[in-house]
């Protein structure tokens, strides 16, 4: 950690503040670099950066609440209105009468 609060600008180029240490940091700015390179690709037959990012999308997805409702049919269609009459939905009953809902 300690690295990393250290890792600084310095003109066009990044390094360790005077009397710190880049070397863990440098590493891991070279492995990032290693991984995008098409040969590194080619051994590992992975991109890793694809594959990051589809986690993070699948990730995303799985954590968004559904919205909308679905009705597959298989509740009830019946109900009673509050002057006691029973209503059926959807039932070509109600639909020959020119009822609508």
């Amino acid at each position: 950690m300690d690295e990393f609060c250290s890792f600084v600008a310095k003109g066009d180029s990044f390094e360790a503040e005077d009397t710190h240490h880049d070397d863990l940091v440098m590493t891991l700015v070279l492995f990032g670099w290693l991984t995008t390179q098409a040969y590194f690709k080619q051994i590992t037959g992975s991109d890793i950066r694809k594959d990051l990012y589809e986690d993070q999308m699948k990730a995303l997805e799985e954590e968004m609440t559904p919205f909308g409702f679905v009705d597959d049919g298989s509740s009830a269609t019946n109900f009673m209105d509050g002057s006691g009459t029973r209503w059926s939905l959807g039932s070509q009953e109600n639909l020959d009468m020119g009822w609508s809902f």
